[in-house]
């Protein structure tokens, strides 16, 4: 990653990797976020934006809100960014734009014909952003959006019940990411922290409650694993390509196909058939109480046995998946890694183009820079690696086993299984004769087995 920092292919793939939860395709009644040129877009690509638009070839990230946020001495930028499927399949960036409170009518586009330090400047302030966007919005994307239906559960389902005991096990430490944030951040015992991001602790609280209560980070059933990427045009676009490689999607089904199938075993096994499910007078009324609970677009009904394995399917998907991605080896290792992203600049966003050669003289202090280093390889947990809190271990704990039936303790058991021999199988990953792993010039395990934490860990 540090290697190969500056590669193009590097910014964009990350988007379909480590960071892939704000990027989506521009699709066919989609407005364009911001014009490029058309001669530099062809220069680019050799087709123009409209183009590339209308092929089903044009993808996009929107941070523009980020301009809006309280600010700290530090300095950043409410970004928007084209990415693009090139004629050999290939995913590369086209343009990034800056938009800074004040200044949106003149925002500046940068793209790979502007001056190198400029290029990888406007990358880097897209990375904060992306950074920030994990770093704040997984304590609701993973957190709370668990949390809301497991506080659901607990005021409706016994401790006997068996879904109570796979929620338990999911779950393992919940509510502490608020209180813990509350103090450290906002209540100043981290108070060196905050001043290196362009935006304030509060600002962090602020717009992680925007992006919960909008929707985006708190929607249950439409943020479904693979209902959330058709949703936003990643996966079974019927009017473009199909991404050639998309590392995320890739590892991420191999996960929940197998989540999947221990979750259908485990219910098939208690329930036998969709009856059961829908005259089990406790789930009834664990659905009843997601509503007071505001438990957001939680599914309408629990009638089907598939009902439930989609749940707890999803409940899985949110603490161990998403939290690794976002707040886990995902954010720490790569996308806010020194030097490819500082987590805010210590000189104003330029107001004209050119004037970026030396972007050394953007970065932050010694001292910021230690800090970042320090937060987030904290956050990778290295000691954590080949332990038992890791998602090869999510169902292998003998409290959860002893409880349940032959058929579970034999699924937990296939699970784990599986889970290690799938490592051990990444784990051998490298690079191909053109230096790339699956189209990314880096090697890419943030949900290893082995390494990957089972549960949203603070």
């Amino acid at each position: 990653m540090l290697t190969n920092h500056t590669d193009d292919r590097t910014f964009s793939m990350m988007r379909l990797s480590s960071i892939p939860y704000r990027l989506r395709r521009v699709q066919r009644n989609d407005a364009l976020l911001f014009p490029v040129d058309e001669d530099v877009a062809r220069s680019i690509t050799g087709h123009s934006l409209e183009e590339l638009h209308a092929q089903g070839r044009l993808f996009s990230e929107d941070f523009a809100e980020m301009k809006d946020q309280e600010a700290t001495p530090a300095y950043g930028a409410g970004c928007q960014a084209y990415f693009y499927i090139d004629n050999a399949g290939d995913f590369l960036p086209l343009a990034i734009r800056l938009i800074v409170k004040g200044r949106e009518d003149s925002a500046l586009v940068y793209t790979p014909k502007d001056i190198l330090d400029e290029w990888l400047f406007a990358k880097m302030t897209i990375n904060a952003n992306d950074g920030w966007h994990s770093t704040w919005g997984h304590t609701t994307m993973s957190h709370s959006a668990a949390e809301a239906p497991y506080l659901a559960a607990i005021r409706s389902l016994s401790e006997n019940h068996p879904i109570m005991a796979i929620m338990n096990r999911i779950e393992y430490t919940p509510w502490s990411i608020r209180p813990n944030l509350q103090d450290s951040l906002v209540n100043g015992s981290m108070d060196t922290g905050p001043k290196y991001y362009p935006w304030t602790a509060d600002a962090a609280r602020e717009w992680a409650n925007k992006v919960y209560s909008s929707g985006e980070t708190s929607n249950y059933s439409s943020n479904y694993f693979l209902t959330n990427l058709r949703k936003r045009g990643l996966i079974d676009y019927k009017y473009g390509p199909a991404l050639k490689s998309f590392p995320y999607y890739e590892d991420a089904s191999v996960l929940m196909q197998s989540i999947g199938e221990f979750m259908t075993s485990f219910i098939n096994s208690y329930y036998k058939n969709d009856k059961a499910v829908a005259g089990d007078r406790e789930l009834q009324a664990w659905l009843k109480e997601t509503v007071p609970g505001q438990v957001h677009d939680f599914p309408a009904k629990i009638q089907t046995r598939q009902d439930i394995i989609d749940i707890l399917k999803h409940q899985a998907y949110l603490n161990s998946i998403v939290h690794a991605i976002m707040s886990g080896n995902g954010n720490q290792l790569d996308v806010m890694a020194l030097p490819f992203t500082t987590a805010g600049w210590q000189l104003p966003i330029p107001t004209k183009k050119g004037v970026i050669t030396d972007i050394m003289t953007y970065m932050p202090t010694p001292e910021a820079a230690a800090w970042q280093v320090a937060t987030y390889a904290a956050g990778n947990r290295a000691s954590w690696k080949d332990t038992n809190q890791t998602l090869a271990y999510m169902f292998d704990s003998a409290d959860l086993l002893g409880r349940m039936n032959k058929q579970t303790q034999a699924a937990a058991a296939k699970f784990k299984t599986d889970m290690l021999a799938l490592s051990d199988q990444w784990r051998t990953r490298g690079f191909d004769e053109n230096g790339l792993d699956r189209g990314m010039p880096y090697v890419w395990n943030v949900l290893d087995p082995k390494w990957a934490i089972y549960w949203s860990v603070v």
